[in-house]
């Protein structure tokens, strides 16, 4: 069996976050996640389900990425993705993740 797993995260300051900013990075986090099974709950925190564990880090930190250059010009970052990554076997098909 290969090893497949499960990213949890939670957007830091969300909720200090202008409606702008806020969309752009629920946009930009859809697009990253959206090859595998994901959902959110909560409002700002998000699971997603990856089949290949290999790429779970490379997908950890492109969330994070977005998080932290949503504004550049900002002379102290304004948000960040705190990220936890589970690995493990699968012996039941995933059909959701709640």
């Amino acid at each position: 069996m290969s090893s497949h797993s499960v990213i949890t995260g939670d957007i830091v300051n969300s909720t200090k976050l202008d409606d702008e900013s806020d969309k752009r990075l629920l946009k930009k986090l859809h697009q990253i996640l959206e090859p595998y099974k994901f959902e959110f709950f909560r409002g700002d925190s998000f699971q997603a389900y990856q089949e290949n564990s290999a790429s779970a880090l490379q997908t950890a930190l492109r969330c994070r990425t977005a998080a932290i250059g949503l504004n550049p010009e900002a002379a102290t970052v304004i948000s960040d993705v705190r990220i936890s990554i589970g690995i493990g076997e699968v012996t039941h098909p995933v059909r959701d993740l709640g």
